[in-house]
């Protein structure tokens, strides 16, 4: 399984080992060794401020700090909708994806609501608000192995009425045009996501209708049905051959896995997002991404490789920057 190693320099040798568990969907470890110096890829031409920071003393963020800006980020791209529950509604959210509900559809203790509520969309189509709130692309595929998803459109749904939590009762009509991620792909179908112990999202392809149509202004599109709020995303499994290898990271010593994360992102495909939650393919062409917190910013390095038998990837807080939130979906969303 890849690994998050974390450093503690001290002298230019190995120290210890120990592992880490429950920290990850799979077990990580953390190695004690030198921080190295490496290249850190930047965008100069962002429109807000970014920059190297200094080798000197800082305080780390806490976990509750961390878990506030993805919190934060993710609130940032959640849209409302206010809608008559007694009637069939529809939603066309800012990107031009529809959702049909019928009537008397959301229920709260089981018994359907009528009148006002509240409908909650936040939708994903690129690995910028991607990786900002937290909302990867990996799935379960048919023989149980974790694996790197391709997404045609990510959702999570909610809705409320006096406050309180509603859930759908009946199938609901969901139209993604197919633009949104570079156009049409056969090869997608539907999946539901559920969180684990870490927050992270874990998806898993579903059995419904899912097929290539028109949305309402004949716009190419992938047409589904969900029947439950929450997570739900178009998508298909990357399918990437061997031989694969495991990814070892090792991170500064002011970091550990409850204070930041690390994310492996595709170079050339901007609607993919993943952890490291296994072993990954000799050759693929990633982005390596360590992202922690500092005064509601984020501090991030990037690493831009190849992958290689065995690879290792060593971060230093020498080479992290530091990006507001818009700031740093930008220059994600810029890599080529």
């Amino acid at each position: 399984m890849s690994k998050i190693i974390r450093n503690f320099n001290n002298a230019n040798m190995l120290l210890t080992t120990k592992t880490i568990s429950a920290m990850k969907t799979l077990s990580l470890s953390f190695i004690l060794l030198v921080s190295t110096l490496m290249f850190c890829v930047s965008c100069s031409d962002c429109e807000e401020e970014m920059f190297v920071t200094e080798a000197e003393a800082f305080e780390a963020p806490t976990p509750q700090e961390f878990e506030q800006l993805q919190q934060a980020s993710f609130e940032s791209v959640t849209q409302q909708f206010v809608v008559n529950a007694s009637e069939p509604f529809t939603i066309e959210t800012e990107n031009g994806v529809f959702i049909n509900v019928a009537a008397q559809c959301l229920s709260f203790n089981g018994a359907p609501v009528e009148g006002e509520i509240t409908f909650e969309v936040t939708e994903f189509f690129n690995r910028g608000e991607m990786l900002a709130a937290n909302a990867s692309t990996v799935g379960v595929d048919a023989n149980g192995n974790l694996e790197l998803l391709i997404s045609g459109g990510m959702f999570y749904f909610e809705a409320f009425q006096d406050g309180n939590p509603l859930t759908l009762e009946c199938e609901t009509l969901l139209t993604v045009p197919t633009d949104l991620t570079g156009g049409e792909d056969p090869e997608m179908t539907a999946f539901t996501g559920e969180e684990n112990a870490n927050g992270d999202v874990v998806w898993t392809p579903q059995n419904g209708e899912f097929f290539l149509g028109e949305d309402p202004v004949g716009n190419p599109a992938y047409i589904t049905l969900f029947n439950s709020l929450g997570w739900f995303n178009c998508d298909r499994f990357a399918n990437f051959p061997d031989p694969k290898t495991e990814i070892e990271v090792f991170l500064p010593q002011e970091f550990s896995q409850e204070n930041s994360n690390v994310y492996l992102a595709l170079q050339g495909e901007p609607n993919s997002l993943g952890y490291l939650y296994g072993e990954f393919p000799v050759g693929l062409a990633v982005y390596i991404i360590f992202i922690s917190e500092e005064d509601g910013d984020f501090r991030y390095a990037i690493r831009e490789l190849i992958i290689e038998e065995n690879q290792q990837v060593i971060f230093a807080v020498q080479e992290t920057g530091l990006a507001s939130p818009s700031a740093f979906r930008q220059l994600l969303n810029e890599l080529p």
